[in-house]
């Protein structure tokens, strides 16, 4: 079934979305960590800053919203903690799109516990 509130809020929103999509992208592409907003639903998502998150790839999600995966660490927020380990999926539409800061003199090289390089 077509979600055509999703639809509307894209079209709405498409001009913020895209540019920060543009700029999660380069930074995936050239392994540039990032900070955001990040927020979502109440009691799902804790709201808050993403610090230095290492993104690795980009797409879309089962339902169909595009999406980033990256690492992040302390002293980011996070509901689920870090015990497990560090890899989170975020929603582009749920980045505060003015938050986002690409730290372009610094760079990643180490690949994270759980990655799985491919599709």
């Amino acid at each position: 079934m077509i979600n055509f509130e999703l639809i509307l809020t894209n079209i709405l929103t498409e001009a913020p979305s895209r540019g920060t999509q543009k700029t999660l992208e380069y930074a995936i592409k050239n392994r540039m960590p990032v900070s955001f907003d990040y927020r979502g639903p109440k009691g799902e998502v804790l709201p808050g800053r993403r610090i230095k998150a290492e993104l690795v790839a980009s797409g879309l999600t089962k339902k169909g919203n595009l999406a980033v995966r990256g690492w992040v660490q302390p002293p980011s927020v996070s509901k689920k903690g870090f015990r497990e380990h560090g890899w989170r999926t975020f929603i582009l539409d749920r980045i505060s799109s003015g938050s986002v800061q690409v730290y372009e003199d610094e760079q990643f090289t180490q690949k994270r516990a759980g990655y799985k390089e491919g599709d």
